[in-house]
């Protein structure tokens, strides 16, 4: 599975033939979690972003079925001042009087695909495995140091795709026929993503090495028709 069959396939799913059971659309906030490691960006990176899905999805059977979705993740800007016992991503370890003032952010889109399986009681209950073409962007600028200010700042910028396995548990409680609120839990197998700076600044890379992310989202979800029994 690559970034282009996730990406059609998504598109595809906007536009599901009405053949199949109980097609929905919806949207939802998404609060992360996340981290990044020690001496690769750690500290120097929001670890607790929002990111915004919409999605779509139809049913298999009565208990099966396909979602597909484009979670955005904006950019959230980090002002930080690196003191002694800090590292730049991938950098050695500052020390004495050494400083280091910098701006980072980063920004994320995950285009997903997943099978569900779907249990219905006062509630719907969905558990969704899946794979996203998770693509992240990220800009680091050193402003100044305990010298002095850099003219011109220093930019550090990466970029990576790369597909990774999904988790989402979903619960919707439904307040008419066809609108329900959806709240849900998220997870990213993020770990091991490594972002080697597309310009070094430095003697050795500037590489940004992310942990697993992990989400809480809630949103509507709106049945467009409900198929017969």
């Amino acid at each position: 599975m690559n970034h282009k069959l996730i990406t059609s396939t998504l598109a595809m799913s906007l536009f599901v033939p009405c053949a199949f059971a109980s097609p929905y659309i919806g949207i939802e906030a998404i609060q992360i979690q996340q981290r990044f490691k020690a001496g690769f960006g750690k500290k120097q990176f929001s670890q607790y972003p929002q990111s915004y899905n919409a999605f779509a999805g139809f049913k298999l059977s009565n208990h099966f079925g396909l979602e597909a979705g484009y979670e955005l993740q904006p950019k959230t800007i980090l002002d930080k001042i690196l003191v002694a016992g800090d590292q730049l991503p991938g950098q050695p370890v500052l020390v004495n009087n050494q400083s280091r003032s910098v701006q980072s952010y980063y920004y994320a889109r995950h285009p997903y695909l997943g099978f569900f399986a779907e249990y219905h009681n006062h509630f719907t209950f969905q558990f969704l495995l899946g794979a996203s073409a998770a693509m992240v962007t990220a800009h680091q600028t050193l402003i100044s140091s305990n010298i002095g200010n850099y003219d011109p700042p220093i930019i550090n910028r990466y970029y990576k795709s790369k597909v990774i396995p999904i988790v989402k548990i979903s619960a919707t409680g439904y307040i008419t026929r066809n609108l329900g609120i959806r709240l849900s839990i998220n997870y990213k197998h993020m770990g091991g993503f490594a972002i080697v700076s597309e310009n070094s600044s430095f003697n050795r890379p500037s590489i940004i090495k992310m942990q697993d992310a992990f989400g809480i989202g809630i949103g509507v979800k709106y049945i467009l028709f409900k198929a017969r029994h």
